[in-house]
């Protein structure tokens, strides 16, 4: 039995040895002896993850615990780190734990913040605003790492909402805001003022009810906050906090000198564009939304929302009054507004799916990240990427593909582009994945191959690495317009498979969800460009199909015998 994987699984003290033995026993009766096998069985057993199983196939058996809590899986990623539900082992309670990432430890900016929202959720507590449980730190080999440990609230936030079902009706909408004014309404009695409300940062529940994250710019009234505030401005200047086409005029100018009417702001704009589908003021991609906010007309909400009830136009404008003075007052004047047009509605969403998509938008930041390691980032740089992504954003594409999506992969081509195997540099002969000493992790697992799903010839998967796209150049090449010249990369790692998106123009999916880098199992789908559509799969050898064949006619024709026998008898 190989042992690469279970050694990793050992050293990384994710399971009881006695349990461990139990279920490696069971998986063993039933013939499971492979790497990949074992893990699918361990995860089908509900007793590791799938982040967990791929980083243990991966080689990792570190990675796993922060300080008492368990790793689990990846919520989702920002500018500040990764967001992950962990297991507290000590009281058995699973927590979300946002990790400020290794690239940011350092960075003072990051780490004013990071401390900030710690602060303020630690101050607040109300069931429309995403409890924070504790902030710790921690020492490991690479240095401290910091974290907050907060509540579980798993659910589909507002920006991800509205790129998979669009414009969301008037009473949910209006309902949705009622929710958030009552947190914010808690926040501004505590003396915390958000200053970086938008959908986003509201996340809802199946049952529609919506909480607010992310405190990490809040302007914090009492002791300590003038340090605070001098530590954000020192570093990003005053006019950076905050998100374009949702900071209200004041804070754009100062955004020390602004008071609870300015998260009223953002809220405006928040509603205005869960109604209309449309962000305010994103008239291009050249437009900036703090100066458009202060100086261009916004189209008027009823102009854009067919029958949209004249009190809630007229509440969402005066929420978003460039004067401050001619606003709503407080929170609470937004509820009495909005309340008689709220209806609470239950929320349709694929978890599961929305969780695959952030992990795979999680690896595609890191990757992008490790890229830029060698640039000094300027502060300006890092508080735009942290204030315009929230822990759990997800690109519109992605949302779309990965639930609106019938089929795996869509209609199914009557003219399926050809394709052609090249014994490319990076390719080698099939004797190569058999060889000894070349494949360290999962040793026998037997040869791959991408097999078309709409019918033709499997591609078999050879040597360390094959580059697929349309240049003649490529590994595989493939007469499909919509993929690109060196569309992906398949790399091998022991003895499975990595693909890796080079920066292609249509992308690659696995399962429906886009991808930048990750491990394949046997029976993934594969989707190049929207176009290409494969299978990845055990490679069956010629001998062992033509026995599969025999015993398949010998069955049948002991079948049929039997059948006349019965029939002479009788």
């Amino acid at each position: 039995m190989p042992d690469a994987f279970l050694t990793q699984l050992e050293k990384s003290r994710l399971l009881p040895a006695p349990q461990l033995s139990g279920a490696l026993a069971e998986l063993k009766a039933q013939g499971v002896t492979r790497d990949l096998e074992i893990a699918r069985g361990l995860v089908g057993k509900g007793l590791l993850t799938r982040f967990q199983a791929n980083r243990l196939l991966q080689g990792h058996s570190r990675g796993f615990w922060i300080d008492g809590y368990k790793l689990q899986d990846v919520l989702g990623s920002g500018g500040m780190g990764v967001v992950y539900s962990a297991l507290e082992e000590r009281t058995g309670e699973t927590v979300a734990l946002k990790v400020l990432s290794d690239r940011h430890k350092n960075d003072a900016g990051l780490r004013a913040r990071f401390e900030l929202e710690a602060r303020a959720g630690l101050r607040l507590r109300h069931p429309h605003i995403v409890r924070t449980l504790a902030r710790g730190a921690v020492e490991d080999v690479y240095g401290q790492l910091h974290y907050l440990a907060m509540e579980l609230w798993e659910g589909i936030n507002l920006q991800e909402l509205l790129d998979l079902r669009g414009a969301i009706p008037c009473p949910q909408a209006c309902d949705f805001l009622c929710q958030v004014a009552e947190g914010l309404a808690h926040a501004h009695s505590a003396g915390v003022v958000h200053r970086d409300i938008k959908p986003t940062n509201l996340i809802a529940g199946r049952d529609g009810t919506v909480k607010i994250l992310d405190f990490g710019l809040a302007l914090i009234q009492g002791e300590g906050a003038e340090a605070d505030e001098f530590s954000l401005s020192m570093i990003f200047g005053h006019q950076t906090l905050g998100t374009d086409f949702y900071v209200s005029p004041e804070q754009a100018i100062d955004s020390r000198a602004v008071d609870g009417r300015a998260d009223i702001y953002s809220l405006g704009c928040t509603l205005y564009e869960l109604l209309s589908g449309r962000m305010p003021f994103a008239t291009s991609k050249e437009s900036r939304g703090i100066s458009a906010g202060r100086t261009a007309d916004l189209v008027p909400l009823e102009a854009l929302v067919p029958d949209l009830p004249e009190g809630v136009a007229a509440a969402v404008h005066r929420m978003m009054h460039r004067d401050a003075a001619a606003r709503f007052q407080s929170a609470g004047d937004v509820i009495l507004a909005l309340k008689k047009y709220a209806r609470r509605e239950p929320v349709e969403f694929d978890l599961a799916r929305l969780k695959a998509v952030r992990e795979s938008e999680s690896r595609r930041r890191n990757g992008s990240r490790r890229r830029r390691a060698s640039q000094p980032a300027s502060g300006a740089e890092s508080v735009a990427d942290s204030s315009n992504r929230s822990t759990s954003s997800v690109p519109m594409a992605g949302i779309e593909t990965a639930i609106s999506d019938q089929e795996p992969f869509g209609p199914r081509k009557r003219n399926r582009p050809s394709t052609v195997i090249r014994p490319g540099p990076s390719a080698a002969s099939p004797s190569m994945a058999a060889e000894p000493g070349l494949q360290t992790l999962g040793s026998t697992c037997p040869p791959m191959a991408l097999f078309p799903i709409d019918g033709g010839t499997a591609i078999p998967l050879v040597g360390e690495q094959m580059v697929v796209g349309r240049d003649a150049r490529c590994d595989i090449v493939v007469a499909a317009p919509r993929v690109s010249g060196r569309h992906c990369e398949l790399r091998r790692e022991g003895g499975w498979w990595r693909i890796v998106d080079l920066g292609s123009k249509n992308g690659v999916q696995i399962n429906g969800i886009p991808v930048s880098d990750q491990l394949l199992w046997p029976g993934d789908r594969v989707t190049l460009g929207h176009e290409l559509h494969y299978r990845i799969d055990v490679q069956e050898k010629p001998g062992r199909k033509r026995r599969r064949a025999m015993w398949g006619l010998l069955v049948a024709a002991t079948v049929v015998l039997s059948a006349l026998l019965w029939w002479i008898v009788s």
